[in-house]
């Protein structure tokens, strides 16, 4: 167990802590591109539990 957490937060905490990064990966510069394209324009709904840049890097 990491830090007293259980398995499913202590995978979710590596998974921020370590980067893998890929060529496929998005860069911040081409992230800038296309960001606007993904902002919300209707305040609608429920709160983004995600980042955007994850996932189109993913």
């Amino acid at each position: 167990m990491l830090l007293g957490l259980n398995l499913a937060s202590s995978l979710w905490l590596r998974s921020c802590l370590v980067k893998d990064m890929y060529d496929s990966d998005v860069m911040q510069e081409e992230w800038g591109l296309i960001d606007a394209y993904f902002q919300l324009t209707d305040k609608r709904g429920a709160v983004p539990k995600h980042d955007k840049h994850s996932i189109v890097t993913s």
